[in-house]
């Protein structure tokens, strides 16, 4: 799931950045800063609801198999697992998740991606680059991991609600939530607002450098994409006027 997830998450954000006139598009121009960064959020947040449908079912059968693998044979392969998972709750039940994915993946990639072309920003005058739009490891790097950092310690909340109901043991044949809500209401009771935190440091040290790696990979093969040998094939001409 992560390979066509990723795929989805940057296209779309690629062609809503441009419809929108965000950072870096050749219309960037007719746009004031706060404009722009309001279309690389809005961007940030269309391309997450189309990574999420993807991804969001694949997540389910991972969870499944990191957890009961070791105690239970219908979650030892990829097919099984799927096939248990669909039997127990029908086509919903690999979505169960999905609401709460996208509350909290939304506003968070749109903070991600925003933050991202900010420091990228604001990083090229201080580094004295001449353009910021240019391909530079170091900023590309040190950007995606402020972004990566601030996405996971703004969406860790959500995420430990996301993984409770993927990971739920049921019994006799009820889940342990009913819903979002009642999976937040139970963590509460059970761990207080504290529960909410756990893992975000762990999170953070993960998402941070994964991020800058993310973004070094992909503004590189932009940067390729942009020459004479592919540029005409694969890149529209705001593109290629960057």
């Amino acid at each position: 799931g992560a390979i066509p997830g990723h795929a989805i998450h940057f296209a779309t954000y690629e062609a809503v950045k441009s419809r929108l006139g965000g950072s870096h598009t050749g219309k960037q121009n007719a746009n004031s800063e706060w404009r722009q960064g309001a279309a690389d959020a809005v961007a940030g947040g269309c391309a997450t609801l189309m990574h999420d449908g993807v991804s969001t079912p694949v997540d389910v059968v991972k969870q499944r198999m990191q957890l009961y693998s070791h105690t239970s044979t219908s979650a030892r392969t990829i097919l099984a697992t799927a096939s248990a998972v669909l039997k127990e709750g029908g086509f919903s039940a690999f979505y169960v998740s999905y609401p709460t994915t996208v509350a909290m993946n939304v506003p968070v990639f749109a903070v991600y991606f925003a933050t991202y072309e900010r420091v990228k920003k604001w990083l090229s005058p201080l580094l004295k680059l001449p353009d910021d739009a240019a391909f530079n490891p170091m900023v590309h790097s040190i950007a995606g991991a402020a972004a990566g950092g601030i996405a996971a310690a703004c969406s860790n909340p959500l995420d430990v609600v996301k993984t409770r109901l993927q990971t739920q043991v049921r019994s006799d044949g009820k889940p342990e939530f009913s819903g979002p809500l009642d999976c937040v209401r139970k963590l509460i009771q059970r761990d207080g607002f504290k529960g909410f935190l756990k893992g975000v440091s762990a999170r953070v040290i993960y998402q941070a450098p994964g991020a800058a790696c993310c973004w070094v990979a992909y503004e590189y093969m932009k940067h390729v994409l942009k020459s004479p040998y592919f540029g005409d094939f694969f890149l529209d001409d705001d593109d290629q006027d960057d």
